[in-house]
């Protein structure tokens, strides 16, 4: 297990203002122009919990909390979605993601990932490839977030919602491991009764450290690894049962990032 949880690692870990000012978008996103086997993982995931509802639509009303520029959940979502919000935290994050929306030609390319899902994973035709694209451009907002914040998601989008994901995003936010659980406790605030949540986090650095460590571009940046026995703690302190893990170790050069395993845990609100 991590070092004392007890103990913040403010000093350690990246702050707000390192993402809003060194985090690039554009060299993050260079990791996402072909789908590999670090992101068919959680995409599977979520693609089976969605899958859960039925293969018509569920009018789901969806978030992806710190979405930061990535909009492939969104893919899986949008078949029992009525609507999807994508919230994030940075400015440019935030711009990347209207790019794509309004077709904007500096946008990512996410057509790789639409085949993914729909071919691969749905065994549907090239031309239904198009139409998702479209469909999940109907459905998005995109919003402003900060967990410090009460509410922690921009005014007039605190749900509730049927269905929360996260990935990647609270322990890049959070300083301790009471902070991380405070923040699920925010998280289950904004969830139906009944609601899903799916929440993909680092849960053990290099050696155990209570930190890990990932590059995008020439910038590093530090954030919490999260311990399952934490995890499991602070999502049933916030009312949460039914709670499963999904395991997935590092398939990224070390020079990338020194992670171990990378998580993925579903639970439902009481």
């Amino acid at each position: 297990m991590a070092s004392s949880p007890n103990t913040s690692l403010g000093a350690q870990v990246s702050s707000g203002e390192n993402y809003r000012d060194d985090f690039d978008p554009q060299a993050y996103l260079r990791s996402y122009d072909a789908v590999t086997e670090f992101h068919t993982h959680p995409i599977k995931l979520v693609h089976e919990l969605f899958h859960s509802y039925g293969s018509t639509s569920a009018g789901l009303k969806v978030l992806d909390y710190g979405a930061g520029p990535i909009v492939f959940f969104a893919i899986s979502a949008a078949r029992q979605a009525s609507e999807i919000i994508l919230s994030e935290y940075t400015e440019k994050n935030r711009e990347a993601l209207q790019h794509w929306l309004k077709k904007a030609p500096e946008a990512h390319d996410w057509t790789p990932f639409f085949k993914y899902v729909v071919q691969d994973l749905e065994g549907l035709g090239e031309e239904e490839v198009a139409k998702r694209q479209e469909d999940v451009r109907t459905l998005v907002t995109v919003v402003k977030c900060d967990i410090y914040q009460d509410p922690p998601i921009q005014s007039g989008y605190e749900g509730p919602y049927d269905v929360i994901l996260s990935s990647l995003c609270l322990e890049s936010a959070c300083t301790s491991v009471e902070d991380y659980a405070a923040a699920v406790t925010k998280l289950s605030a904004l969830l139906k009764p009944g609601g899903k949540i799916g929440i993909r986090f680092i849960e053990t650095g290099g050696e155990n450290a209570p930190t890990n460590f990932y590059m995008v571009g020439a910038e590093r940046f530090v954030s919490l690894t999260i311990p399952e026995p934490v995890m499991r703690s602070a999502l049933e302190k916030a009312g949460f049962y039914n709670i499963t893990f999904e395991r997935q170790l590092r398939t990224i050069p070390e020079e990338e990032s020194d992670f171990h395993a990378m998580t993925f845990v579903t639970a439902t609100r009481k």
